[in-house]
């Protein structure tokens, strides 16, 4: 051993018979192929690209929990989603985004209906007056506490 080096280990090469090595790399090529393409991308006559998901999916996506997206459904928030023949409800990916953004809406202070509207597009400047009315309202709340503030010191 030279110093300054540590014990050498012992590297054992398994040598396979040129028919295994062939349909391993068959095998491994396969397995490739599948994971690059994904499992929904396997050709079948008139597949759909895009893929599909359950609404616990969906849920877990959007931060909300199944019953939440099962009432926005109801209350006309969120448009019927397709269906298999089982029943189950299919809903692709462009579903997570409104409802994040209802989510969002509810959390600053606006009412399901209200929400829903402005994920459609619809009450737009409705919202804009109430938003910036809101904004006045808070800059005037900011100036009174922080008199109260200075007249406490």
């Amino acid at each position: 051993m030279l110093p300054g080096t540590g014990p050498t280990k012992k590297i054992r090469l398994r040598v396979f018979p040129p028919w295994r090595t062939a349909i391993s790399c068959e095998k491994l090529s396969l397995q490739l192929k599948s994971v690059i393409r994904g499992p929904e991308m396997k050709k079948k006559p008139n597949a759909s690209i895009e893929k599909m998901m359950k609404i616990g999916e969906v849920a877990k996506l959007s931060g909300v929990g199944v019953e939440t997206i099962r009432f926005y459904e109801r209350e006309g928030i969120l448009p019927k989603p397709k269906r298999k023949a089982s029943g189950y409800r299919q809903f692709d990916l462009n579903t997570v985004h409104p409802i994040r953004f209802i989510k969002n809406v509810q959390d600053l202070g606006f009412s399901l209906s209200e929400a829903g509207d402005l994920a459609s597009a619809k009450g737009i400047s409705a919202a804009i007056k109430r938003i910036s009315q809101r904004i006045q309202n808070l800059k005037s709340l900011q100036r009174e506490l922080a008199q109260q503030l200075r007249s406490l010191r």
